[in-house]
């Protein structure tokens, strides 16, 4: 196992309420190592010790709601495409539309 040393630096809090204790780890040698960029990874946290690991199993659950989300929005643009153009040109809303023009003509008059 190699050893490294860092230093903790101090940041500004970002709730506010001054200095925090800040720690920043970067370098080829988290990739070669197992950490890459953009996946999740998992702190155990202890008094005086921190362990940290990959956490794939939360990327596979970041990846399951973006691939529900990416659904959602298709079946909604489907339904929005059926709805505003069920004919191919729009017809049945543009007379929806004047269906609720006269109703508030007639509410007003």
């Amino acid at each position: 196992m190699e050893v490294r040393h860092l230093i903790i630096a101090e940041a500004s809090s970002p709730e506010g309420g001054g200095k925090v204790p800040f720690l920043k780890l970067f370098g080829k040698w988290l990739e070669e190592i197992g950490f890459k960029a953009d996946k999740s990874v998992k702190l155990e946290i202890a008094p005086e010790k921190i362990v940290i690991t990959p956490a794939p199993e939360i990327d596979r659950l970041r990846e399951q709601k973006a691939e529900k989300i990416s659904r959602l929005f298709k079946e909604l643009r489907q339904l929005n495409n059926d709805f505003f153009e069920p004919d191919g040109n729009g017809t049945e809303a543009k007379q929806s539309n004047q269906r609720r023009k006269s109703t508030q003509k007639v509410m007003v008059g």
